[in-house]
């Protein structure tokens, strides 16, 4: 089954959001604003991984599940960081 533009569209627009809101984490001017856009980045990002990954792996490849994997345990590393920072 292949992958459908939209998909990956959904991926890419995730990961968009999720480096600018990385980006303004650094800015003073819209630090205020940063975790809300990383999460809305992750939240969209996830999808268009989960929505590309569960359609591309009617054959079993190693090296894209676990760059799959590893794009989770980033994701969770960042939320955890959020987490941390501002509610413990």
């Amino acid at each position: 089954m292949s992958t459908s533009f939209e998909e990956v569209g959904i991926s890419v627009i995730g990961a968009g959001i999720l480096g600018f809101g990385l980006g303004v984490l650094l800015s003073n001017f819209y630090s205020n604003f940063a975790w809300p856009i990383i999460l809305i980045g992750i939240v969209i990002h996830s999808i268009g991984m989960y929505l590309v990954h569960k359609n591309k792996h009617s054959k079993n490849l190693a090296l894209s599940d676990a760059l799959y994997w590893i794009c989770w345990i980033i994701l969770l590393g960042i939320t955890l960081i959020f987490i941390w920072r501002y509610f413990l």
